[in-house]
C-alpha cells in the first residue's frame, strides 16, 4: 500500500525534527511522514537503549550540544521554548582538556564547547521525539525507522520514493541528510548513479546542479565510538561526584592515544558508562592495530592510572561500537540559497549548510529553522 503525504522528511536527526515540530508550532495543516534509516530519532546525536545490557542509556553520539553565536530571533525563541519546557538546561558537566603528557587542566579551546553548552534532560534522542510529539498526538507526523529509502522519481509534479518495503508518494519532499545527493550513496544503495539524478537528471534544476557540485568539494569526517558497560561496582574515585564527566584530548593527546574524548556518563542506576570518541586518521589507526576489547581497556587504564578522579576498569560488561561514515561535514558549507529547489518541490536542511554552527548541532537547528521560515509558502 502506497503511503501518501502532504510532506516526506528524510532524516530524523536534528534538523529533520526541528523542522518538523517548526512547521507544525507554524500551522502547517498538511500530513508529514519522516523516513529514518535508524531504530529511533537521534542521527548523530543519538542516544542508545542497550537491548543487551539492561537498564542502560548512553548518549553515544553527541552528548550535549552549544551555541557559539549570538542566536538570531528565531534561535533564540527555538531555545527559549526548550528552557521553558524544561527539556534543556546548562550541562553541568565537569569539562576537562588532557595532554599528550597525561597532564589535565580546564583550559580548553573545542569547538563543541565554546559558547553556551545545553544538554537535555533525559537523552538527546528523547529531546528530538519530544519536538515532534505534539504532531504525532494530532496525527499530522507518522514515523518510520529502520527504513533506507533507495529509489527516487518526480513525475507529474509529485514525488514517489520506495524502501525495499516501503512506497510513498508527497507532494513536496525535504532531505536533512545529504546522502541523496552524495557520490557515497552508490555504494551503500548499490546504485550505478547518485539517487537524486534517477528523479532529476543533470541539467534540469540548476541548484541541484550546484549543490551536488559544493558536496563534492566538501569533506566530512569519519568516527567511530566505543560504547564501554562497567561493572555496576565501578564508581569515580570522588564517590560524591554526581555530574559527567568530559576528557578532551588536545591535539597532541589525540595524536598519541587515537582518542578525541571520552564521556563519563552517570545513569538513573548511578552506574557510570564510558563513551570513547575517535575520528579519522585516529579512527585509521586504530584499525590498523586490530584493537580488541582488552587492548582498548588497556590504554584507557594507561590515560587514568593516575588520575585523582577516574578509577581504571578491572571488569566490565560489553562493549559496543558505533561507527558513522560521515559524522560531521568539514571545509565548504553549501549556501543557505540553495536549500529550496523549488521547480522541484524539494529542499534540504542539516549542518552540512553555511549557517553559524557548521558542521555542529547548532548549525542543523539554524538551517531547519531558516528552511521552516521560507518553505512554507511551497507546501
Amino acid at each position: 500500500m502506497k503511503r501518501v503525504y502532504d510532506l516526506l522528511i528524510i532524516g530524523a536527526g536534528v534538523s529533520g525534527a526541528v523542522l518538523a515540530s517548526s512547521l507544525v508550532n507554524k500551522g502547517f495543516k498538511g500530513k508529514i511522514g519522516i523516513i529514518e534509516n535508524g531504530r529511533n530519532f537521534g542521527g548523530r546525536c543519538s542516544s542508545r537503549i542497550s537491548l543487551k545490557n539492561t537498564g542502560w542509556t548512553l548518549n553515544h553520539g553527541s552528548p550535549n550540544f552549544n551555541i557559539q553565536s549570538n542566536p538570531n530571533k528565531l534561535l533564540s525563541k527555538f531555545l527559549n521554548e526548550l528552557l521553558k519546557k524544561d527539556l534543556i538546561f546548562l550541562d553541568d558537566s565537569e569539562v576537562i582538556e588532557i595532554n599528550n603528557n597525561l597532564e589535565t587542566s580546564h583550559n580548553q579551546n573545542n569547538i563543541f564547547y565554546q559558547g553556551k553548552v545545553y544538554r537535555a534532560r533525559s537523552t538527546m534522542s528523547l529531546l528530538l521525539e519530544e519536538l515532534v510529539n505534539e504532531g504525532i498526538k494530532f496525527n499530522k507526523i507518522e514515523l518510520f525507522f529502520k527504513t533506507l529509502v533507495k529509489n527516487f522519481n518526480f513525475k507529474n509534479n509529485k514525488w514517489f520514493i520506495s524502501s525495499d518495503d516501503l512506497e510513498f508518494e508527497a507532494n513536496f519532499l525535504i532531505s536533512s541528510s545529504n546522502l541523496i545527493l552524495h557520490k557515497r550513496s552508490m555504494q551503500i544503495l548499490k546504485k550505478d548513479k547518485i539517487p537524486i539524478r534517477e528523479a532529476i537528471p543533470e541539467g534540469e534544476n540548476r541548484k541541484v546542479d550546484k549543490i551536488i557540485n559544493f558536496l563534492n568539494k566538501q569533506e566530512s569526517i569519519e568516527r567511530k565510538n566505543y560504547l564501554i558497560y562497567p561493572n555496576k561496582l565501578y564508581k569515580y574515585k570522588k564517590i560524591n561526584l554526581k555530574n559527567d564527566i568530559h576528557f578532551l584530548f588536545d591535539n597532541k593527546a589525540e595524536n598519541k592515544f587515537g582518542f578525541e574524548r571520552i564521556i563519563f556518563q552517570k545513569q538513573a542506576s548511578q552506574n557510570i558508562g564510558i563513551v570513547i570518541h575517535t575520528k579519522n586518521l585516529n579512527l585509521k589507526r586504530l584499525s590498523e592495530d586490530n584493537i580488541t576489547s582488552d587492548k582498548l581497556i588497556d590504554k584507557f587504564n594507561y590515560i587514568f592510572k593516575n588520575s585523582n578522579l577516574i578509577n581504571v576498569i578491572n571488569d566490565y560488561g560489553d562493549i559496543s561500537i558505533m561507527k558513522w561514515r560521515s559524522s560531521q561535514p568539514k571545509g565548504l558549507g553549501i549556501p543557505k540559497q540553495f536549500q529550496i529547489c523549488e521547480k522541484n518541490k524539494l529542499a534540504f536542511c542539516g549542518d552540512w549548510f553555511d549557517f553559524s554552527g557548521f558542521g555542529r548541532v547548532e548549525g542543523a537547528i539554524q538551517s531547519a529553522l531558516y528552511l521552516s521560515s521560507k518553505v512554507m509558502k511551497y507546501l
